[in-house]
Protein backbone atom coordinates (compact mmCIF):
# COMPACT_ATOMS: atom_id res chain seq x y z
CA UNK A 1 0.00 0.00 0.00
CA UNK A 2 1.14 3.54 -0.76
CA UNK A 3 0.40 6.25 1.80
CA UNK A 4 -0.25 9.95 1.30
CA UNK A 5 -0.75 12.71 3.83
CA UNK A 6 -3.49 15.25 3.14
CA UNK A 7 -3.36 18.62 4.86
CA UNK A 8 -6.96 19.80 5.11
CA UNK A 9 -8.91 22.92 5.94
CA UNK A 10 -12.67 22.91 6.27
CA UNK A 11 -15.63 24.91 7.46
CA UNK A 12 -17.44 22.51 9.77
CA UNK A 13 -20.72 24.45 9.88
CA UNK A 14 -22.69 22.15 7.58
CA UNK A 15 -20.97 18.88 8.52
CA UNK A 16 -21.84 16.35 11.23
CA UNK A 17 -18.15 16.17 12.10
CA UNK A 18 -15.14 14.43 10.61
CA UNK A 19 -16.21 10.84 11.21
CA UNK A 20 -18.32 9.08 8.59
CA UNK A 21 -21.78 8.24 9.93
CA UNK A 22 -24.72 6.23 8.55
CA UNK A 23 -27.00 9.27 8.49
CA UNK A 24 -25.13 12.55 8.15
CA UNK A 25 -22.86 14.59 5.95
CA UNK A 26 -19.33 14.16 7.31
CA UNK A 27 -16.04 15.59 6.08
CA UNK A 28 -14.57 12.10 5.81
CA UNK A 29 -17.51 10.97 3.69
CA UNK A 30 -17.19 13.93 1.31
CA UNK A 31 -13.46 13.38 0.74
CA UNK A 32 -13.83 9.60 0.43
CA UNK A 33 -16.55 10.02 -2.22
CA UNK A 34 -14.31 12.38 -4.22
CA UNK A 35 -11.37 9.97 -3.95
CA UNK A 36 -13.61 7.12 -5.12
CA UNK A 37 -14.18 9.04 -8.35
CA UNK A 38 -10.54 10.05 -8.78
CA UNK A 39 -9.26 6.50 -8.21
CA UNK A 40 -11.81 4.90 -10.54
CA UNK A 41 -13.80 3.14 -7.87
CA UNK A 42 -10.94 1.94 -5.69
CA UNK A 43 -12.01 1.42 -2.08
CA UNK A 44 -9.95 3.96 -0.15
CA UNK A 45 -8.94 4.13 3.50
CA UNK A 46 -8.88 7.59 5.03
CA UNK A 47 -7.72 8.10 8.61
CA UNK A 48 -7.52 11.51 10.31
CA UNK A 49 -5.38 12.77 13.18
CA UNK A 50 -8.50 13.75 15.13
CA UNK A 51 -12.27 13.37 14.93
CA UNK A 52 -13.53 16.93 15.03
CA UNK A 53 -17.11 17.21 16.31
CA UNK A 54 -20.15 18.56 14.52
CA UNK A 55 -19.68 22.23 13.66
CA UNK A 56 -15.96 22.33 14.52
CA UNK A 57 -13.62 23.77 11.89
CA UNK A 58 -10.07 22.95 10.80
CA UNK A 59 -7.17 24.80 9.26
CA UNK A 60 -4.60 22.06 9.79
CA UNK A 61 -6.32 18.68 9.94
CA UNK A 62 -4.15 15.79 8.76
CA UNK A 63 -5.54 12.68 7.10
CA UNK A 64 -3.75 9.71 5.56
CA UNK A 65 -4.90 8.08 2.35
CA UNK A 66 -3.89 4.48 1.67
CA UNK A 67 -3.97 3.28 -1.94
CA UNK A 68 -2.88 0.21 -3.89
CA UNK A 69 -1.37 2.42 -6.59
CA UNK A 70 1.32 5.06 -6.82
CA UNK A 71 -0.32 8.49 -7.12
CA UNK A 72 0.71 11.82 -8.53
CA UNK A 73 0.32 13.98 -5.42
CA UNK A 74 -0.10 17.30 -7.26
CA UNK A 75 -2.78 15.78 -9.50
CA UNK A 76 -4.63 14.28 -6.52
CA UNK A 77 -4.66 17.67 -4.78
CA UNK A 78 -5.97 19.46 -7.87
CA UNK A 79 -8.61 16.82 -8.56
CA UNK A 80 -9.87 16.77 -4.99
CA UNK A 81 -10.19 20.54 -4.84
CA UNK A 82 -12.07 20.51 -8.16
CA UNK A 83 -14.58 17.92 -6.90
CA UNK A 84 -15.03 18.99 -3.28
CA UNK A 85 -17.45 21.66 -2.12
CA UNK A 86 -15.89 25.06 -1.27
CA UNK A 87 -16.24 24.23 2.44
CA UNK A 88 -13.29 21.79 2.13
CA UNK A 89 -9.81 22.54 0.80
CA UNK A 90 -6.88 20.15 0.36
CA UNK A 91 -3.94 22.42 1.23
CA UNK A 92 -1.28 19.82 0.42
CA UNK A 93 -0.81 16.20 -0.58
CA UNK A 94 2.51 14.47 0.08
CA UNK A 95 3.81 10.89 0.06
CA UNK A 96 4.71 9.44 3.46
CA UNK A 97 6.27 6.16 4.61
CA UNK A 98 3.95 3.16 4.76
CA UNK A 99 4.23 3.03 8.56
CA UNK A 100 3.22 6.68 9.08
CA UNK A 101 0.17 6.91 11.37
CA UNK A 102 -1.60 10.29 11.68
CA UNK A 103 -2.63 9.66 15.30
CA UNK A 104 0.26 7.76 16.87
CA UNK A 105 2.96 9.81 15.12
CA UNK A 106 1.50 13.13 16.33
CA UNK A 107 3.47 14.87 19.08
CA UNK A 108 0.83 17.52 19.76
CA UNK A 109 -2.29 19.21 18.47
CA UNK A 110 -3.09 22.90 18.53
CA UNK A 111 -6.65 24.20 18.84
CA UNK A 112 -7.89 27.79 18.83
CA UNK A 113 -11.16 28.99 20.31
CA UNK A 114 -12.44 32.45 19.32
CA UNK A 115 -14.80 34.62 21.38
CA UNK A 116 -16.23 37.97 20.31
CA UNK A 117 -16.61 40.00 23.51
CA UNK A 118 -18.78 42.88 22.33
CA UNK A 119 -22.36 44.01 22.85
CA UNK A 120 -23.31 43.03 19.28
CA UNK A 121 -22.33 39.98 17.26
CA UNK A 122 -20.54 40.31 13.92
CA UNK A 123 -22.60 38.80 11.06
CA UNK A 124 -19.53 38.07 8.90
CA UNK A 125 -17.71 36.05 11.56
CA UNK A 126 -20.54 34.69 13.71
CA UNK A 127 -20.16 31.17 12.27
CA UNK A 128 -16.57 31.01 13.55
CA UNK A 129 -16.75 32.51 17.05
CA UNK A 130 -18.79 32.53 20.24
CA UNK A 131 -20.48 35.86 20.84
CA UNK A 132 -20.26 36.83 24.51
CA UNK A 133 -21.93 40.23 25.12
CA UNK A 134 -20.96 40.55 28.81
CA UNK A 135 -17.43 41.74 29.64
CA UNK A 136 -14.97 39.01 30.58
CA UNK A 137 -12.31 39.25 33.29
CA UNK A 138 -9.26 38.08 31.35
CA UNK A 139 -6.99 38.20 34.39
CA UNK A 140 -9.20 35.73 36.24
CA UNK A 141 -9.40 33.52 33.16
CA UNK A 142 -5.62 33.49 32.72
CA UNK A 143 -5.05 32.57 36.36
CA UNK A 144 -7.53 29.71 36.09
CA UNK A 145 -6.04 28.55 32.78
CA UNK A 146 -2.68 27.89 34.40
CA UNK A 147 -4.33 25.41 36.76
CA UNK A 148 -5.21 23.30 33.74
CA UNK A 149 -1.71 23.20 32.24
CA UNK A 150 0.19 19.98 32.92
CA UNK A 151 -0.63 16.28 33.04
CA UNK A 152 -4.02 15.63 34.61
CA UNK A 153 -7.01 13.35 34.59
CA UNK A 154 -9.44 15.46 32.51
CA UNK A 155 -12.57 13.42 33.22
CA UNK A 156 -14.36 16.55 34.47
CA UNK A 157 -13.75 18.24 31.11
CA UNK A 158 -14.74 15.27 28.95
CA UNK A 159 -18.15 14.52 27.46
CA UNK A 160 -20.02 11.95 29.54
CA UNK A 161 -20.53 9.70 26.48
CA UNK A 162 -16.85 9.57 25.58
CA UNK A 163 -15.53 6.13 24.68
CA UNK A 164 -11.98 6.93 25.82
CA UNK A 165 -10.72 4.34 28.28
CA UNK A 166 -8.16 6.63 29.88
CA UNK A 167 -8.76 10.31 30.58
CA UNK A 168 -5.20 11.42 31.43
CA UNK A 169 -3.77 13.96 29.00
CA UNK A 170 -0.98 16.55 29.00
CA UNK A 171 -1.99 20.13 28.27
CA UNK A 172 1.32 21.68 27.29
CA UNK A 173 0.13 25.25 26.88
CA UNK A 174 -3.03 27.30 27.33
CA UNK A 175 -2.68 30.96 26.48
CA UNK A 176 -5.33 33.65 26.19
CA UNK A 177 -4.83 36.51 23.75
CA UNK A 178 -6.95 39.55 22.95
CA UNK A 179 -7.01 41.60 19.76
CA UNK A 180 -9.54 44.41 20.10
CA UNK A 181 -12.97 42.78 20.40
CA UNK A 182 -11.80 39.19 19.82
CA UNK A 183 -10.42 36.89 22.52
CA UNK A 184 -8.55 33.77 21.45
CA UNK A 185 -7.80 30.76 23.61
CA UNK A 186 -4.93 28.61 22.29
CA UNK A 187 -4.62 25.01 23.49
CA UNK A 188 -1.60 22.79 22.80
CA UNK A 189 -1.61 19.22 24.10
CA UNK A 190 -0.58 15.65 23.40
CA UNK A 191 -4.21 14.69 22.91
CA UNK A 192 -7.72 15.90 23.64
CA UNK A 193 -10.82 14.09 24.84
CA UNK A 194 -14.30 14.52 23.37
CA UNK A 195 -15.44 18.14 23.94
CA UNK A 196 -12.44 18.73 26.24
CA UNK A 197 -11.38 22.03 24.68
CA UNK A 198 -14.94 23.33 24.51
CA UNK A 199 -15.62 22.39 28.15
CA UNK A 200 -12.41 24.04 29.33
CA UNK A 201 -13.42 27.11 27.33
CA UNK A 202 -16.92 27.16 28.80
CA UNK A 203 -15.49 26.88 32.30
CA UNK A 204 -12.95 29.66 31.75
CA UNK A 205 -15.67 31.92 30.34
CA UNK A 206 -17.84 31.21 33.40
CA UNK A 207 -14.90 32.27 35.57
CA UNK A 208 -14.47 35.36 33.42
CA UNK A 209 -18.12 36.20 34.11
CA UNK A 210 -17.55 36.04 37.86
CA UNK A 211 -18.52 32.47 38.74
CA UNK A 212 -16.52 31.12 41.67
CA UNK A 213 -15.00 28.03 40.12
CA UNK A 214 -11.63 26.49 40.92
CA UNK A 215 -10.11 24.45 38.07
CA UNK A 216 -7.85 22.47 40.40
CA UNK A 217 -10.91 21.38 42.39
CA UNK A 218 -12.80 20.58 39.20
CA UNK A 219 -9.97 18.33 38.01
CA UNK A 220 -9.85 16.55 41.36
CA UNK A 221 -13.58 15.77 41.34
CA UNK A 222 -13.32 13.76 38.07
CA UNK A 223 -16.96 14.14 37.16
CA UNK A 224 -18.40 16.10 34.23
CA UNK A 225 -20.98 18.08 36.29
CA UNK A 226 -18.10 19.71 38.19
CA UNK A 227 -17.21 21.86 35.17
CA UNK A 228 -19.31 24.54 33.48
CA UNK A 229 -21.36 24.28 30.29
CA UNK A 230 -19.68 23.28 27.04
CA UNK A 231 -18.87 26.17 24.71
CA UNK A 232 -20.51 26.15 21.23
CA UNK A 233 -18.72 24.19 18.51
CA UNK A 234 -18.55 27.06 16.02
CA UNK A 235 -15.75 28.91 17.85
CA UNK A 236 -13.35 25.96 17.73
CA UNK A 237 -10.75 25.29 15.03
CA UNK A 238 -8.10 22.59 14.80
CA UNK A 239 -5.12 24.71 13.76
CA UNK A 240 -2.22 22.28 13.56
CA UNK A 241 -1.07 18.72 14.16
CA UNK A 242 2.58 18.64 15.13
CA UNK A 243 4.74 15.66 14.08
Amino acid sequence: MSRYRLLLAYDGTSFCGWQQQPHGNSVQQAISAALHKILAGEAVRLLAAGRTDKGVHAEGQVAVLSSTRVLNTAQVQRSLNALLAPAICVRACTAVPENFHPIYAARAKVYRYRIRNTAQHHPFTHAYEWHMPRPLDLSAMRRAAQQLVGRHDFTSFCAADSAARHKVRTLQELRIEQDAAVIELWFTGDGFLKQMVRTMTGTLVAIGLGHKLDCTHILQRRTRPAAAATAPARGLTLMQVIY
